[in-house]
């Protein structure tokens, strides 16, 4: 059975000159254990999709279906990792991960055996105590990974959570989050900018157009697992990065002319 289904759904916000359309006639379907990457330029709509698949909004038009079921609200069955993260400052690493997990109303002893393995799955054992401050922007990045893991939703949703990182940071944590998705087998929705993130680390590859954004191609990725970075090495991922570039890159130039047209 299909997990999610984004059925004709568009997206439009008012302002003082009239509503603006962020999303027109999104149709797609993400089957569950997919590494679904949506790329488009800036301002395409790709977060107010992953926003309204989270239920923080709701569409204008059409709905959002988790196994045939519209998404009305937030639901603890979708996780998100955002792009900032979103760590509570005065709680540790162990009590950051186990927020969700006390909201659950799980006990100590089971919160506690969570926490530890999703420590040991990220790399962060010996942190437990450490407070967000004396963390590296990756390590915080894996302990908000961390955290949502922990609740064990049916869909991880992933707003260009390595975004802010640096280069080699960046590249350790895609690898990283490639083990997860072998380990995990969960179903994950993914935006990013970046074709090359999408190549390394998606099973399929949506592109959006411009403004307002609409599905204009959804490619597989047939780059085989296991991955790292020498996959970009290979004729199959540069026939694809050319397929993707082709697609998006008149978008990227409508979104250009868009920014310097006069008001």
């Amino acid at each position: 059975m299909t997990l999610i289904e984004i059925a004709n759904v568009s997206k439009s916000f008012p302002t003082g000159q009239g509503p603006v359309e962020a999303l027109r006639d999104i149709h797609m379907t993400i089957e569950p254990g997919e590494f679904v990457c949506i790329v488009g330029p800036s301002g395409c709509g790709k977060s107010t999709l992953l926003n309204m698949v989270a239920g923080f909004e709701q569409p204008t038009r059409g709905q959002i279906l988790l196994q045939g079921k519209p998404i009305t609200t937030v639901t603890s069955r979708c996780g998100m990792v955002f792009q900032q993260y979103a760590l509570f400052p005065w709680k540790t690493m162990a009590e950051n991960i186990e927020f969700g997990l006390k909201m659950q109303g799980l006990g100590r002893v089971e919160r506690r055996e969570r926490i530890r393995e999703y420590l040991r799955l990220m790399g962060l054992e010996g942190f437990e105590d450490a407070y967000p401050d004396a963390l590296s922007g990756g390590m915080k990045q894996r302990a908000a990974i961390a955290r949502v893991l922990a609740n064990d939703p049916e869909v991880l949703l992933m707003d260009e959570p390595f975004a802010s990182l640096d280069a080699m940071t960046r590249q350790l944590l895609q690898e990283e989050l490639l083990r997860i998705y072998d380990v995990s087998k969960k179903t994950i929705l993914f935006i990013t900018h970046s074709i090359d993130e999408a190549l390394l680390l998606s099973t399929r590859v949506c592109v959006m157009s411009a403004r307002p954004g609409r599905i204009m191609a959804s490619l597989p990725n047939t780059l085989p697992f296991p991955r790292d970075a020498s996959a970009q090495l290979s004729e199959t991922y540069l026939r694809l990065k050319t397929s993707i570039w082709d697609s998006v890159q008149a978008e990227v130039q409508k979104t250009l002319r868009l920014k310097v047209s006069p008001s």
